[in-house]
């Protein structure tokens, strides 16, 4: 038997990557691609097509 843990971390987008599961608003989101749009941003796309700006600090 497999045991699922789950943890809540604050995060910046330096340590965000793909198939990662964000909590946006209580809502999970797998990520589906990263990448970077400047200033040190990440620009989070999941896998629903939903897209967030994460800072790089």
């Amino acid at each position: 038997m497999t045991q699922e843990i789950v943890h809540t971390v604050t995060v910046t987008g330096d340590h965000v990557r793909r198939g990662d599961v964000i909590s946006v608003g209580g809502i999970p989101h797998a990520v589906a691609d990263v990448r970077e749009v400047g200033g040190q941003r990440k620009l989070l796309q999941f896998e629903d097509g939903n897209v967030y700006v994460l800072s790089g600090r």
